[in-house]
This record gives C-alpha cells, sequence and structure tokens, in this order.
C-alpha cells in the first residue's frame, strides 16, 4: 500500500493541495488527516524530486498517515487500465498529464502508442467534461515553442478556454505556448510584483516572451500596473488580445507587439523617446533567455527586478535558495558531475551567470520551478542591478 504523505500547516494546506492535484501527485486513494496544527495529503510513493519542485510552502515527508478512502472513487488512470494493458506495460502508464480547459494532452512510450485510443476513453471516464484528447507527438521545438500532437479522441479544435489565478485564457494548444504546470509560478511572480505596485504605486512590466497573457492578464487587473507583451508568435499576441476582451481589461493597459525581443528591445521607438525603463522584466525562455540579459539592462530602472528563467543540474534542496555571488554558483554547477555525457543544457545557466557578473547584477533569490528532465529543473532566478 501506498504509504508517502506530507504535513503543511493548516494555514497553507490549500495551497499544498491545489499544487498536488495539479501536477497529479495527489493521491486520492487515501484520505488527507487534520492533526493538531497540520494536516498531511496522501502522495504518490516515488514522486518526491516532483513534490520538492512544485509545492511553495514549508512541508516535511512522512509515512503511513493517511488511512485508505472511504469514499467511491473512480481510481485513477492505471487502475482503469489494469485490464486492458499488458501488466508488463503497466508500468509506462502516464501518472500525470496536462489538461488546458476542455484539453488533455498526454505523453505516451513508443510500447503504448497502440493503446491511445483506449487510454483517451479512460482518460474520459476520469474527466467526463474533456472535449478532445491529444497525444504528443513531439516535444516543444521551434520559434514557437510549440508540440506535434495527434488527436487520439474526440473534435480535432486545439482551441479551448483554462480558467487560471481568476483569469480566463483563450488557448490554442498547437500553436501557441502555454503550460498548465506553470499556475502556481504565474502567481508567485504576479504576487510580487502586485505587492511592488502598491509600494510604489505604479509600475511598468516588460513580459519579453508573454505567450497569451497568463503574466500580463492577471496584472493588468491591478489599477497600478501598466504592462508591455511582446512575443514572436503572432497567433498567441492575438489569443492574448482576445483574453483582454475576455476579461474585461482595457486593452490600452496592455501593449501588445508580435515582434522579435531583441527587436523590441532596441527599438527605442515603439512606445516612448527616451527609451521606456521598465521597473520589471520577466524572461520566461528557459532554453534562450540567457541572450536577453545584456540588452535587457538599458531598458531597466534603478531597482527594477528581473525575473531570468533558465535550466540548471540540480544543485540544491527545497523550493527557494537565498542569492549568491554568480561566480559561486558558476563554480557549483561546473562541479556537479549528475550527467556524466556532455550536454549544452548543462552550460545554458552557466552562460547567463556570466553575463550577470559581467552587468554587476545581484542575485536575490532563486526559486526551483519544475522538473525539466533527470537531475535537471527549470529556475528562475531575481536579479536587481
Amino acid at each position: 500500500m501506498a504509504s508517502l504523505c506530507v504535513k503543511v500547516d493548516k494555514i497553507r494546506a490549500q495551497d499544498a493541495k491545489m499544487a498536488l492535484l495539479e501536477h497529479d501527485l495527489l493521491d486520492e486513494d487515501r484520505e488527507p488527516l487534520h492533526e493538531g496544527n497540520s494536516i498531511y495529503f496522501a502522495v504518490l510513493d516515488g514522486s518526491e524530486p516532483e513534490v520538492k519542485s512544485i509545492l511553495n510552502v514549508e512541508f516535511q515527508f512522512v509515512t503511513g498517515k493517511c488511512p485508505p478512502s472511504r469514499k467511491h472513487r473512480k481510481g485513477n488512470l492505471a487502475t482503469l487500465l489494469s485490464n486492458v494493458i499488458p501488466r508488463d506495460l503497466a508500468a509506462l502508464i502516464p501518472r500525470a498529464f496536462n489538461i488546458i480547459g476542455e484539453i488533455a494532452i498526454l505523453e505516451l512510450s513508443e510500447q503504448l502508442a497502440g493503446y491511445k485510443n483506449v487510454i483517451a476513453e479512460k482518460l474520459r471516464e476520469l474527466h467526463p467534461s474533456l472535449k478532445a484528447v491529444y497525444v504528443k507527438r513531439s516535444e516543444r521545438a521551434g520559434e514557437f515553442r510549440t508540440s506535434e500532437l495527434d488527436l487520439a479522441w474526440g473534435q480535432d479544435d486545439p482551441v479551448t478556454t483554462h480558467a487560471e489565478n481568476e483569469c480566463k485564457f483563450r488557448v490554442d494548444v498547437k500553436n501557441a505556448f502555454f503550460d498548465p504546470r506553470l499556475t502556481h509560478e504565474h502567481a508567485r511572480i504576479i504576487d510580487i510584483v502586485t505587492d511592488r505596485a502598491r509600494e510604489r504605486g505604479t509600475l511598468d512590466v516588460l513580459d519579453l516572451f508573454c505567450g497569451v497573457g497568463p503574466f500580463v492578464i492577471p496584472l493588468a487587473k491591478n489599477p497600478g500596473v501598466r504592462s508591455w507583451a511582446v512575443d514572436l508568435n503572432p497567433r498567441a499576441i492575438e489569443l492574448l488580445e482576445a483574453n483582454l476582451k475576455l476579461n474585461k481589461i482595457d486593452p490600452a493597459r496592455v501593449k501588445c507587439h508580435a515582434m522579435d525581443a531583441k527587436e523590441f528591445l532596441e527599438r527605442p521607438d515603439l512606445d516612448s523617446r527616451p527609451p521606456r525603463l521598465f521597473d520589471a522584466i520577466i524572461l520566461n525562455l528557459p532554453r534562450k533567455a540567457h541572450e536577453f540579459l545584456q540588452a535587457c539592462h538599458g531598458r531597466a530602472r534603478p531597482g527594477t527586478i528581473l525575473f531570468w528563467y533558465t535550466i540548471a543540474q540540480d544543485f540544491f534542496d527545497g523550493k527557494f535558495m537565498a542569492g549568491k555571488p554568480p561566480v559561486a554558483l558558476i563554480e557549483t554547477l561546473h562541479g556537479l558531475e549528475k550527467s556524466s555525457e556532455e550536454n549544452e543544457i548543462n552550460e545554458l545557466c552557466p552562460r547567463g551567470l556570466e553575463i550577470v557578473q559581467e552587468m554587476g547584477y545581484a542575485i536575490k533569490q532563486i526559486t526551483r520551478v519544475k522538473p525539466f528532465s533527470p537531475y535537471k529543473y527549470i529556475y528562475c532566478f531575481e536579479l536587481q542591478p
């Protein structure tokens, strides 16, 4: 019987539960347990790395606390497929999958490809509101960070409406980047920027790889925040503009640009002369964001905060780490030997840290955002001049 649990303070229990549900890590065959000022949630055995990467509340791992559920449940995908998928393939059944609005997106191994239709049918039993189930044929790639998807069931219509952080978003799962697993990271940045807006009265925010607007739409609800949204993908900007209307936001409060981020940063005549300076800049393009750091320097005010996303090997435990000098972090990353093969991904973060060092920026905090691959995570570095 599964036995792993996380113990959290009851004040933060809802945040923890939502994060676990969102990442399909909650073991719904066992009941949460209340004990004093703490609540225990059952999580799937073997999920420790994923739990560490997504929980942004203090917690402890414990075992054996949560009893079996007394409620009638449909089960999970693996149990529903237990009589369909050969036993030797059972371990390959996906434990987690993305649901965006009314669309589910599965990642299947080659061995399970022939079972995609029956897997989709069982997924519909768990989530009756789905209108389509797609299977990923490729990882996200190309300038627009999109995946090739094959329809396994339902309507071949990739556009849906997804709710997140008290906003609604029109999303095109085939033609514009959107990651529902970043909900809590979006909320974290929104809270930081909103608090700064309250302190200063007004705040100008630049989101250089904005997608359909999961950062700028919620921020635009704050009357003290003005946003500039840039994305190379014209489909993403089209959806962003639709999302402004969907959320009843004055389009004058979000300036949208379908263009290359470097071109935007280097063109002072787009919105103002001299070039507009920003109080917060978001660079959520983990594979390439470091290439834009230097250009952002000319658009930053004293005290500006830059949210730089990158990929690095696992170099600290937990969700957050206080900032250190870039040179020390470079030495730490170069000293890791968890991946013996040469991998270009390993050098992304050190290259960016060298640029941070040259710019003279301080690292205020590092946040582990989510897993990228074995021993590697996406991180957010909060930088200030």
